[in-house]
């Protein structure tokens, strides 16, 4: 209970919902607010890490004769009670404070719980986040208004707002405070409507170039972008990955970029750091950079045109005049192998529409379709195309598509540029980029805001260094994560 006429010496643990419904604790006795403590914060996990509020109680005027009973509320200010003072009693007598030395301390703390345990929902939050020893404090502690599931969402929210509000007002103090502390992770940082921030370890740099070429077809670089690392859902996290042959025999990433969109322009920054990076690693262990170093398996234009202009500016940059313009822009679509698992899940995803494919033939669809990859001429993947346009009429626009020369070339073995050696040294799809994504989800989780989301990414990139490190030694590794 509380009735606001608080007496005595006490101490006391309310819930937030207890405080809010009686007026953050309002008392009738005449109160004066004093400062409180700089660093405290409702977010705080203790109470000694809370917000603190201090009030000065102010006592009482009363009358000085002994007959009358009246007592005046004092106001808060000092110059406020001595115009009281000046004044007579109702009952013509003067008037006379009491003063009251006592201080009420107030500590407001109440979201150590999420700020904890960001990534638990409501049920985890309820129940208590599982710990070694069984689970953790229970959100119903708090305040039994907290067994309402709704009432922990809403709470929930609102704390991780205002968490990440609080984070985003001083992020360039702190993104270049976490540069300081990891000078060797961020090669670059662009700031506008393209927002691309490029991370590379020594270690990934050196992992990006080999002195020999695997018998089996892991070499090259395979890239892809993950849509669900950042907490904006239009921001990307891209990727470029090798294969470790040594040690690790996995594929470990080579560069990452946060990039704000998926642009050309935005794979255009990525790429040109990617062969930047590459080529420094060259020069320190005396290997000459060739195109084929860069080859790279991807699909999506965008991808696409921002390989070719990064190939181009790298060039310009590494070796002015040793190439026109005109030569790179025909050089670089030699270095890029399209992602047949991307075609035929569109085989798939398009087989399925009816307005296109009748159900009847939609295995007779996908037959004709997956046959283009395997065509052994042009002749012969020009009449199979006719023949697959006459059966399936509103399929055309879709096929034609892929047979566009710049996505074609990519794809299907009749229309490559690319040696054939080199295509038949580099995988067939991106699928180990995309598990290299689930192995990010599974490490440092998903939806993240920026700041944290690359102290994670930097956790992550050290982990392979550790692997191989410890590999180096003989250390018991059974699996690669």
């Amino acid at each position: 209970e509380w009735d606001g006429w608080p007496n005595g010496d006490f101490s006391c643990l309310f819930s937030l919902d207890f405080v809010e419904t009686h007026e953050n604790l309002r008392v009738h006795w005449a109160c004066e607010t004093l400062g409180g403590s700089a660093n405290g914060s409702v977010q705080g996990e203790t109470w000694q890490d809370g917000k603190v509020t201090r009030r000065k109680c102010r006592g009482i005027i009363e009358c000085t004769s002994s007959t009358c009973a009246i007592i005046v509320r004092p106001q808060t200010r000092a110059r406020g009670i001595q115009k009281q003072l000046s004044e007579a009693c109702a009952c013509g007598q003067p008037l006379l404070h009491q003063p009251c030395d006592v201080t009420s301390i107030l500590h407001t703390f109440r979201d150590g719980i999420v700020q904890g345990n960001p990534g638990a929902g409501p049920l985890k939050l309820l129940v208590g986040q599982p710990g070694i020893e069984g689970p953790g404090d229970s959100v119903a502690d708090i305040t039994p208004l907290l067994l309402n599931s709704e009432r922990i969402k809403y709470e929930r929210r609102k704390i991780l707002k205002d968490a990440r509000a609080a984070a985003g007002a001083n992020f360039a103090e702190e993104f270049t405070a976490f540069k300081e502390k990891y000078p060797n992770f961020i090669c670059d940082a662009q700031f506008g409507n393209v927002t691309v921030i490029v991370m590379q370890t020594p270690f990934m740099a050196a992992k990006l170039v080999k002195s020999s070429v695997d018998g089996e077809a892991v070499n090259g670089i395979v890239s892809d972008a993950a849509h669900r690392v950042w907490m904006d859902h239009n921001s990307l996290l891209i990727v470029s990955s090798t294969f470790e042959p040594t040690r690790l025999r996995c594929w470990v990433p080579g560069l990452m970029s946060y990039s704000n969109g998926g642009t050309a322009e935005h794979y255009r920054i990525h790429f040109f750091y990617l062969f930047r990076g590459m080529a420094r690693e060259c020069a320190a262990r005396d290997i000459e950079v060739a195109d084929e170093l860069f080859a790279n398996v991807s699909f999506p234009d965008p991808q696409r045109k921002g390989f070719i202009l990064a190939f181009v500016d790298f060039w310009v940059e590494h070796a002015p005049g040793e190439r026109t313009i005109a030569e790179l822009l025909d050089a670089a679509p030699k270095l890029i192998k399209g992602c047949a698992h991307h075609f035929r899940s569109q085989i798939t995803r398009v087989k399925k529409i009816s307005g296109v494919v009748d159900p009847s033939k939609t295995d007779i669809f996908e037959n004709f379709a997956r046959k283009l990859l395997s065509c052994k001429n042009i002749p012969e993947f020009n009449r199979h195309a006719t023949e697959f346009i006459e059966a399936f009429p509103r399929a055309e626009s879709w096929i034609r598509w892929w047979m566009l020369p710049a996505h074609a070339c990519m794809l299907f073995p009749t229309f490559r540029v690319m040696t054939a050696e080199l295509w038949d040294s580099i995988p067939e799809t991106t699928n180990a980029e995309e598990a290299m994504h689930w192995k990010l989800y599974a490490a440092i989780g998903r939806r993240l805001p920026l700041l944290p989301g690359l102290k994670a990414l930097f956790k992550f990139a050290e982990h392979y260094q550790r692997l191989f490190d410890a590999s180096g030694r003989k250390s018991c590794i059974s699996t690669v994560s």
